[in-house]
């Protein structure tokens, strides 16, 4: 029987989320309701929580959605940077995806998604109900430098909260999203400064457990020929509880920026309220998941993307061009032409092609970045317009920001 193992899936979907605290759009808070789709998608939610249970019976292992963009010749995406190399579980949002266009075509953003499968995670990992507020749109431009914009692991507790504080999050905020980290893990790389030479005092951190530590240099030897190797941020792994919080209080944080939660007296009273009381710590993350989903609304742009990896085209055309699912395996790509051919349905936008994943499939094969599309309602480039029962074809280059 399959049991479920949240940790990797939910650690992918916090980081995803924190990701939005780098992009900013015009919605106003106004905007965004937890009765967003009530209209459009009334079966939104149950979708994703399928997507999400499926995803946990099948992979013991394991917000703006930039996070979610493919890598390209020209642009390393977020995904690829440093702070996400062990976030990996990005097929379960390509399969809400995939779902959610065949039931409702260009409606529900992946931003949305990854926003209430996370909530789903957490419900059923043991952990709080929140109302996750939705309407955010998808960000156009994703890049790896701006992981940067991410709490690093070795993060003193005057940078964590300045960093939050940027965002408008508050000092509660900052340690009950921590919290998350009780279905985390790391690898190595991301502690290790801890562990040996740590400063020209100490060669361990001080504020570490000695027989934890001990633990974690055996672990993570040097030099470390296991690429693997790491730890759970939490003891009970698989279970969203408040034992994160004990083992800080026992000196068994693992990032320096967990332990400093714990180490400084202005957070300490924080960690050990919640490490005392469960249903405080359920209360305050589920409050500051929902400041969390309210944070970043500023700039103009964003979109609802028909495939959560890939920019879609300009807006005249990804309203009404239907990808190569409609179309023969055979004829969705042609090396020799050098083109991907996309299927037109009056209809609207269905699920993204599984053989070709758009611009980032398009760079990596040596395709030119240019679309063939069959409709019977674009208008082209010398302002033909077809009439509807005939197919036209056009070359329309993609509106990326690489």
């Amino acid at each position: 029987m399959a049991v479920f193992a949240p940790k990797t899936i939910f650690f992918f979907f916090l980081h995803a989320l924190l990701l939005l605290l780098s992009t900013r759009f015009s919605q106003s808070k106004a905007a965004l309701s937890a009765q967003y789709y009530d209209q459009t998608c009334p079966q939104a939610e149950k979708i994703i929580l399928q997507a999400v249970y499926n995803a946990s019976m099948h992979d013991p292992k394991g917000c703006d959605a930039s996070l979610l963009l493919d890598s390209t010749a020209g642009n390393q995406a977020e995904k690829d940077g440093p702070p996400n190399i062990s976030v990996r579980s990005f097929y379960v949002i390509d399969d809400a995806k995939a779902k959610l266009e065949a039931a409702c075509p260009h409606t529900v953003s992946c931003a949305d998604i990854v926003g209430i499968a996370a909530r789903d995670v957490v419900i059923m990992s043991g952990g709080p109900f929140w109302n996750v507020l939705m309407g955010r749109k998808d960000g156009r431009v994703s890049r790896a430098n701006e992981t940067i914009n991410l709490p690093a692991p070795t993060f003193n507790m005057s940078q964590l909260i300045q960093s939050f504080a940027k965002r408008g999050l508050g000092v509660k905020d900052l340690v009950a999203l921590s919290g998350g980290h009780t279905l985390g893990f790391s690898h190595c790389s991301s502690f290790e400064s801890r562990l040996r030479n740590f400063s020209s005092v100490h060669d361990v951190d001080p504020t570490m457990n000695k027989e934890f530590a001990q633990k974690l240099r055996t672990k993570c030897s040097k030099p470390n020929r296991d690429i693997t190797a790491g730890e759970l941020l939490d003891s009970t792994s698989s279970t969203f509880d408040n034992n994160y919080y004990k083992q800080l209080v026992a000196g068994k944080g693992v990032f320096g920026s967990d332990q400093a939660l714990f180490s400084d007296y202005r957070t300490r009273w924080i960690v050990e309220s919640f490490a005392k009381d469960q249903s405080v710590f359920f209360k305050e993350f589920a409050v500051s998941m929902v400041n969390l989903g309210n944070v970043g609304l500023i700039e103009d742009g964003g979109e609802v993307r028909l495939n959560c990896r890939v920019l879609d085209l300009s807006v005249p055309i990804v309203n009404i061009l239907r990808p190569c699912s409609a179309v023969p395996r055979s004829s969705v790509y042609t090396k020799d032409t050098r083109t991907v051919k996309y299927h037109a349905a009056d209809s609207g936008i269905s699920m993204s092609c599984p053989q070709v994943t758009g611009a980032a499939a398009m760079h990596r094969e040596g395709c030119s970045p240019t679309v063939v599309s069959y409709s019977n309602y674009i208008r082209s480039s010398d302002h033909r317009t077809t009439k509807p029962g005939k197919a036209w074809t056009s070359t329309i280059p993609l509106l990326l920001k690489l």
